[in-house]
Parts: C-alpha cells; sequence; structure tokens
C-alpha cells in the first residue's frame, strides 16, 4: 500500500517555526521506511514489533531557509516499493543580497555593463535596481530572470556612482549598495 506522507503543520511554514513529517504505511510484511530530502536519506524506519504498520517522524525544531525541499518517504517490502513525496516551504525575509557587476564596476564611456543581482528568501524576494544620485529606477531587460540581470547601455559619465539593490518580499527587505565608475572623457577629443 502506498505510504502517506505529511508535513505538519503543512507545506508553508515560516522560518524558525516547528515542522513535523509523518509517513506511514501497512503491508505484509510490513514495510522499512526511508525518508529522504532531495534524494539524500535522513531518517529510516523498520515496522512496529507485532504490527502491520510502519510509522516514521522526523523532526525540525526550527525550520531554516535552507530546509526548504522536496521530501520523499518510500515504504519497502520483499514485494516491493511505493513512493509518496511532498515540498517544504520555509517563508523567509530577503538575505545575502549579491551583486556581481559584469565586466567590471569600472566601466569605460559608451561600454555597456550588466549588474547581476541575487538574494536568497521565500517567496522569492523582488529586486529594484536604483542610482543614488538622481533616484531613477533602472529597468529590468525584456524576458530577465528572477536573479535580477539589469543592463545598462551606452554607459554616460552620469551613470557613475552609489547604486542601491532593494530585495524584498512580503517578511522583508534587504538593501545593499555598490558602486559604479564610469572612465574617459565625453570631450576627449576637444583640444585643451
Amino acid at each position: 500500500m502506498p505510504p502517506s506522507l505529511l508535513l505538519l503543520p503543512g507545506p508553508d511554514v515560516l522560518e524558525g517555526g516547528h515542522v513535523t513529517l509523518s509517513c506511514q504505511s501497512d503491508g505484509a510484511p510490513p514495510p522499512t521506511l526511508v525518508l529522504r530530502r532531495e534524494g539524500a536519506e535522513l531518517q529510516r524506519a523498520g515496522p512496529a514489533p507485532s504490527s502491520s504498520s510502519s510509522v516514521l517522524t522526523f523532526n525540525l525544531s526550527s525550520a531554516a531557509l535552507e530546509d526548504s525541499a522536496h521530501y520523499s518517504c518510500e515504504a519497502a517490502n520483499q514485494h516491493g516499493s511505493k513512493m509518496a513525496a511532498v515540498t517544504l516551504r520555509v517563508k523567509a525575509p530577503p538575505r545575502n543580497t549579491r551583486v556581481l557587476v559584469l565586466p567590471s564596476a569600472v566601466v569605460p564611456l559608451g561600454h555597456n555593463v550588466t549588474v547581476w543581482c541575487r538574494s536568497a528568501g521565500w517567496p522569492p524576494p523582488a529586486l529594484t535596481l536604483t542610482r543614488l544620485a538622481d533616484g531613477a529606477r533602472l529597468p529590468r531587460p525584456p524576458g530577465g530572470d528572477v536573479d535580477g540581470g539589469f543592463l545598462l547601455v551606452d554607459v554616460r559619465p552620469e551613470d557613475g556612482g552609489r547604486y542601491r539593490v532593494n530585495a524584498s518580499n512580503e517578511l522583508g527587505s534587504e538593501v545593499t549598495h555598490f558602486r559604479i565608475t564610469v572612465t574617459g572623457n565625453a570631450n576627449a577629443n576637444a583640444n585643451d
């Protein structure tokens, strides 16, 4: 018989909350249960004495963002095996926001630069990029991915300076600053 795999209190839990994964299966002979996270074994339980069912309970006393994963429970005896699966999503505010400026944060006048932003959290944080000198929000390129790729095309002197990345979701936000330096002179060909 296929196992039942329950997530208590449910598939979405706040970071720091208590989570219980409970797997149960009946069979003759009673099955061995194996709980896995993303395919890696977490816990194994044999059949209860004098019973046709097996029960496995796994507790996360303080759920962390890293516990968000696909969990499966396999029930197996000599007649075969069956599997059940659930997905746990641990809700957390944005953190570890990182910025990568390519090819470099020092950009020659007239060149292009890509700013990649990434932030951990659930739900996935929304990312905005603002130039601090004038408060201008930089647009995302069409089809931009969730990791926050922003493109500055034909960089001008006014594109130099400090920028702010804001990562936010329903649980909070995190702000990171960085600087772009534009090199070269718009009047390089002018005589002194």
